[in-house]
């Protein structure tokens, strides 16, 4: 009883928790109770393309035009452009084969043309009339391996080519005029030369036996910083 009492005497003083702010706690959550979560609703595609233009390929004596993007097993470019003829001075040099590029390698292209188209006309008398150009865009490994990295070409970022046909109808072909001595042989060795100062990446005849045959340009990224060249 005298505990009692002194229970009793005490009650006036006893504060419950809820009145010191404290918050109770829910009651338990029955076991059996399922929580169902509304899955998000799928966001639809979009239909947009983005692709770029590319400045070098506006100018009015370029014929040239966009093509869907391409994505096709680690190969492509999200702005594709097609290459037919390069304009200088009013005369037409033609591709033998449409190039497809990257602007990139479209932008190189055109400014090696022209340097070539210069030094043919000093040393020939006679621009150039046709281009022969190859394989451009097509995605497949490097040298055509079962293994390793994509080829430039898969990036529409290479062209390959095997001489020129001039104003003037002298034919310019590889192999035979890496060394045949003559003003053919000057030509195709300068537009090499050319090659090595525009673009990251020239193989020609001396290159290895895959490329006796052609020049292959392109600008892939050679060194950390994509600033170191092969040229060969």
């Amino acid at each position: 009883m005298n505990i009692l009492k002194l229970l009793l005497s005490l009650a006036p003083f006893l504060v419950l928790p809820t009145a010191l702010g404290a918050t109770p706690l829910p009651p338990e959550r029955p076991a059996d109770l399922a929580v169902t979560v509304a899955a998000e609703p799928e966001k639809p595609k979009s239909d947009i393309v983005y692709q770029a233009a590319c400045p070098a390929l506006m100018d009015k004596g370029i014929e040239a035009k966009i093509l869907p993007p391409i994505d096709s097993e680690g190969c492509g470019t999200s702005s594709p452009y097609q290459l037919k003829s390069i304009s200088i001075s009013g005369r037409k040099i033609n591709l033998a084969s449409p190039a497809t590029f990257n602007c990139a390698m479209a932008t190189a292209f055109i400014d090696w043309a022209k340097r070539v188209d210069q030094i043919s006309r000093t040393m020939h008398g006679a621009g150039i009339k046709t281009i022969y150009t190859g394989t451009s865009y097509v995605c497949r490994r490097r040298n055509n391996s079962k293994t390793g990295k994509i080829s430039e070409h898969g990036f529409a970022n290479a062209i390959d080519l095997t001489g020129f046909s001039l104003t003037n109808e002298t034919e310019i072909k590889l192999p035979s005029a890496w060394n045949n001595g003559g003003k053919s042989q000057k030509l195709m060795r300068a537009s090499h030369k050319q090659g090595c100062e525009i673009f990251t990446t020239v193989l020609g005849p001396e290159a290895n036996a895959l490329h006796k045959d052609h020049l292959h340009l392109d600008m892939g990224c050679h060194g950390k910083n994509c600033t170191y060249k092969i040229c060969d």
